[in-house]
């Protein structure tokens, strides 16, 4: 059950941040491409929601994929020319991992995901 929480999460904010809600576009090669960059996204955004955790010692259960998706939105340009060049990448990375790490971590959560989770409480 814990396992399908996180999914309904997942899809849930894939949905919302993402504005798959609002697509306004009849053509199916539009709402693929949307969809499709929605979900790259959303498996960026909780790659390095899941790093950020790890480097500094947070718990993943206790990081909101929402929040990371808007403070990767604020990075896109400067992490989509980041990836172009590896060397500016490692420079780039830790200064976003650190952001998410920070403004991501919402412990206050923690009992109520807990609850639906298969961590020790």
């Amino acid at each position: 059950y814990g396992l399908r929480w996180q999914i309904e999460l997942f899809f849930k904010t894939w949905k919302s941040q993402g504005g798959l809600d609002e697509i306004d576009s009849e053509r199916e090669e539009i709402v693929l491409v949307l969809v499709y960059a929605t979900l790259c996204a959303a498996l960026l955004a909780r790659l390095l929601l899941w790093l950020a955790a790890r480097r500094y010692a947070r718990p993943w259960y206790e990081m909101c994929l929402g929040n990371a998706m808007k403070i990767l939105a604020h990075f896109a340009l400067l992490l989509g020319r980041a990836i172009l060049n590896v060397r500016r990448l490692r420079r780039v990375l830790p200064g976003i991992l650190e952001t998410l790490a920070v403004h991501a971590w919402l412990p206050a959560r923690t009992k109520a995901v807990l609850a639906f989770s298969s961590q020790p409480r």
